[in-house]
């Protein structure tokens, strides 16, 4: 570990190199252009970007509980279907409107619209109606209790209902507010368009005294790891984020500072569970037991990353030997046969974001089933059109990512739920429904331990999807970076609030 380097009780790294100074701007590497910075309209998003804007309700724990941020409280009156959440007085937006409950309500009804694109959308549709008694109250009666109902609020996953948007310029600007962003956080937008870089200046109205330390942020798109691992070298950036242990290896090689972040998020292949092949579950477990997950980690990696044995990442503090169906070639090749004789064709387009890992990750892949009789064709394609195909289901499969923290309940529910909005591979399963569904109740949060491990085994059962490659994210930082806290629990990135220039 470098010097000024520390680690946290929760594992994430932090940087103390000198006094947190206020004053300076750093340039931070995107590793995706950001399309919109709508939460409740974007399809494309960067939420790194969008929780500087907006702030959120909510954040999560080192223990995982659900903690105020921008609200004060949140409670309930009668076990899990009213809740009661009060609001700061004081706040404005950045436009001059006030932050106020009628805001709120505005918000998360937007979410929940019919074609909605957000992710919260199906959890917000839970709610039968608000109400707003004052200004700094917000009442939700749900359709049915729901103990973990204000994890929505929380900013860890993307499309967050918890990050709320001046609804004077929603209405002003319309389909376009995505390109003109209004929050109450730390920085307000002085420079976006989209696919391009984004400026931030310092909201010197910000409701916390002295924050933010710096004057601005420059957020630079730099999609290609390399090139921008090599940006930050050159001193053309100050900051770079990474999922690869390679990389971080070769940024302290580069006389950088390589700060490690606890892992939870993960490279996957994503099946569209209504399109053949994979409507077909015998053909799922053909090729999850096909792929060589300690291969890709050892070609693709270098060996510094983890291969996944199932849902939940090795790490996760809930994991469980799932039974989920390892590499066994020749077990893959019976089922192949299997399901041919059933009338299926073993073939299927594997579409890939054109970036280095991605493609070599795929390039093996595609050998490993070609191995057990599976044609598979690649199609290379921007982050954009990938995440645009994945919510319209005009894919077979993709390599993507997702997240599964300590926190499991909301990270499942949105990503594998029958109805959610989230769940990219377009169906459910009874039974992980059921027990999600569990989850929700105070019964089933006095037992989620034994709920979670029911649930790891459901999942590899079904094996909707075929997790690959536990990421193992950091950041790296140039000589302009004085301080850098590690990332917030549940999430990817630090509280730039507490970030200093040198």
């Amino acid at each position: 570990m470098a010097e000024n380097v520390t680690v946290n009780s929760d594992g994430s790294q932090t940087l103390q190199r000198g006094e947190a100074k206020p004053g300076g701007v750093l340039r931070v590497g995107l590793t995706a252009a950001a399309e919109s910075l709508d939460p409740a309209g974007a399809v494309s998003v960067q939420s790194l970007i969008m929780r500087q804007i907006y702030d959120s309700l909510f954040v999560y724990d080192e223990q995982g509980n659900v903690q105020p941020e921008l609200a004060e409280s949140m409670e309930t009156t009668d076990d899990g279907t009213t809740w009661i959440m009060k609001l700061p007085s004081g706040v404005k937006f950045h436009d001059g409107t006030d932050f106020n409950s009628q805001a709120v309500v505005a918000h998360v009804t937007r979410v929940g619209a019919e074609g909605s694109l957000a992710r919260s959308a199906g959890d917000v549709r839970q709610i039968d109606r608000m109400e707003t008694p004052d200004a700094t109250t917000v009442q939700f009666t749900l359709k049915k209790a729901n103990m973990t109902f204000p994890k929505i609020f929380v900013n860890a996953a993307v499309l967050s209902a918890g990050m709320i948007p001046s609804p004077t310029a929603v209405e002003k600007y319309g389909k376009e507010y995505g390109l003109n962003p209004v929050g109450v956080g730390q920085f307000k937008v002085k420079q976006f368009s989209a696919g391009g870089d984004v400026i931030l200046e310092r909201n010197p109205d910000y409701r916390i005294p002295g924050h933010p330390l710096l004057d601005g942020i420059h957020f630079v798109v730099a999609a290609d790891t390399q090139s921008r691992l090599q940006a930050v070298i050159a001193g053309d950036l100050d900051v770079g984020s990474t999922q690869n242990g390679r990389d971080l290896a070769a940024a302290t090689e580069g006389g950088l500072v390589s700060t490690y972040q606890p892992d939870g998020t993960y490279y996957n292949m994503l099946m569209n569970l209504e399109k053949a092949p994979f409507d077909n579950p015998t053909f799922r477990k053909a090729v999850a037991h096909a792929i060589d997950r300690q291969a890709l980690v050892d070609i693709v990696f270098d060996g510094k990353a983890t291969a996944m044995d199932g849902f939940f990442p090795p790490s996760n503090p809930y994991h469980i030997d799932s039974g989920f169906p390892q590499f066994d070639p020749e077990a893959s090749k019976r089922l192949v046969e299997e399901f041919k004789a059933s009338g299926g064709t073993p073939e299927f387009t594997l579409t890939v974001v054109a970036t280095p890992d991605y493609q070599r990750m795929a390039q093996l892949i595609q050998q490993m089933l070609q191995d057990a009789g599976i044609t598979v064709e690649l199609r290379m394609v921007d982050q954009p059109t990938s995440v645009t195909e994945g919510l319209s289901g005009n894919f077979q499969a993709q390599i993507r990512f997702i997240e599964v923290r300590a926190e499991v309940d909301q990270n499942m529910r949105t990503q594998f739920y029958s109805t959610s909005r989230g769940n990219n591979g377009r169906k459910g399963d009874p039974r992980v429904d059921q027990i999600l569904d569990e989850l929700q109740t105070k019964e089933g949060q006095e037992k989620k331990e034994e709920l979670y491990d029911e649930l790891q085994t459901a999942m590899g059962e079904w094996t909707p999807q075929v997790p690959l490659v536990a990421h193992r994210l950091g950041w790296y930082l140039g000589p302009n970076v004085a301080v850098f806290p590690g990332n917030r629990p549940g999430g990817n990135d630090p509280d730039w609030r507490l970030v200093a220039h040198s």
